[in-house]
């Protein structure tokens, strides 16, 4: 094939992509619910002050550059429980905690 040469069926109709507009619905209501998540996350939870776990996995995840690689609960876990970093049993209690579970004795998967 030359440059310049298009490789297509002569007088074929050129077809695109249209938009779903299931797809489109979706994004639109994802954007709206991001915008708005820090009114309704305050609208939920205040300032945290009743949730200490929550209030110190806010804190950590202030300072974090990357979300998904702060290790956020495990470092939650550490500073309410103590103990190695990513420990389990801390994490799990961590967990639990927040969940609002703490002390009832729940087993463990």
């Amino acid at each position: 094939m030359l440059p310049g040469e298009v490789e297509a069926t002569p007088n074929a109709q050129v077809m695109r992509p249209v938009p779903r507009t299931e797809n489109v619905t979706r994004a639109a209501a994802a954007f709206c619910a991001a915008q708005n998540s820090a009114v309704v996350f305050r609208q939920a939870f205040g300032d945290g002050e009743e949730f200490p776990v929550l209030q110190d996995v806010m804190e950590i995840a202030a300072k974090a550059d990357d979300l998904g690689r702060a290790g956020i609960l495990s470092q939650v876990a550490q500073k309410r429980y103590g103990g190695a970093y990513g420990s389990r049993r801390a994490v799990i209690r961590a967990r639990d905690a927040a969940r609002g579970m703490e002390g009832t004795g729940r087993a463990h998967r």
